[in-house]
C-alpha cells in the first residue's frame, strides 16, 4: 500500500489523513466510492473534485439501474424495450431496420410513440465479467447510433513483470466491436493506445488540458 499526504496530515481527532493507493497503484478511495461503499470528502484535498464527480457519477448508474429493474417507463430504454415486446417476432428485424432508418439516419424524434431518441450516445460500455468471460466481441446495437461497444471482462490473476520479477497481478481483459462504416484501425488503435496510457497514468486524468 502507497499513501499520499492531502492538505492536512490529521484531522480534528489526530487521526492519520491520506490518499491510499493498493501496490498496483490503485486509488482505494476511488474503488470504495465507486462502489458506494463511502462517501467523497467535500471540504479539502487535491483530488476533491475528481472524487466528488466520482461519486456523482456511481449515485446516477445506480439509480438508472434500479429504475431500469422496476421498469421505469420514464426511461426512454424501458419504453423502447416494451414496444418491441410487442412486436412478433419474424417482423422484429424489419421493424428495427425501419426505426434505425428513422431515428438514426433521418433524426426524427419518435418519442411521443415510445421510441427513445438514441439513449446510448456514441459508445456502449457492457459487463461479461459476472458470465466467466474474460474476452467478448458484442453486437453492435441496431437501434442505436453507437460505433463502438467496449465488453469489460472477468478479473484473473495473471503472470507479469514488476522491477524485473515475474509476479502474480490481477488483469482486467477489455475487448471491443468497431463499426467500420465510421471507425477503421487507426482510429481504434488510437482509442486503444489512450485507454491505456489513462489506465496506467490516472493522474493524467486530472491535468489541465494545454492552453492552445
Amino acid at each position: 500500500m502507497r499513501l499520499e499526504n492531502g492538505p492536512r496530515l490529521q484531522d480534528d481527532f489526530g487521526r492519520r489523513l491520506a490518499y491510499a493507493y493498493t501496490a498496483d497503484g490503485l486509488s482505494i478511495d476511488a474503488l470504495m466510492i465507486g462502489e458506494g461503499l463511502a462517501e467523497a470528502w467535500t471540504r479539502d484535498g487535491q483530488h476533491r473534485d475528481t472524487l466528488v464527480a466520482l461519486e456523482e457519477s456511481a449515485r446516477e448508474v445506480k439509480d438508472v439501474g434500479l429504475r431500469m429493474r422496476r421498469g421505469d417507463q420514464t426511461l426512454g430504454v424501458v419504453r423502447t424495450q416494451k414496444m418491441l415486446n410487442s412486436v412478433p417476432f419474424p417482423l422484429l428485424r424489419p421493424v428495427l431496420n425501419l426505426l434505425r432508418f428513422l431515428v438514426i439516419d433521418l433524426g426524427l424524434n419518435l418519442s411521443p410513440l415510445g421510441i427513445a431518441q438514441d439513449p446510448f450516445g456514441s459508445m456502449l460500455v457492457t459487463e461479461i465479467g459476472s458470465y466467466g468471460l474474460g474476452v467478448g466481441f458484442p453486437a453492435l446495437l441496431p437501434l442505436s447510433g453507437a460505433s463502438c461497444v467496449i465488453a469489460i471482462g472477468e478479473i484473473s490473476q495473471r503472470a507479469v513483470v514488476r522491477d524485473g520479477e515475474v509476479v502474480a497481478r490481477p488483469i482486467l481483459p477489455l475487448s471491443a466491436t468497431f463499426d467500420h462504416r465510421v471507425a477503421d484501425a487507426y482510429h481504434a488503435g488510437a482509442l486503444v493506445r489512450a485507454a491505456r496510457r489513462f489506465l496506467e497514468h490516472p493522474e493524467l486524468l486530472e491535468a489541465s488540458p494545454p492552453s492552445s
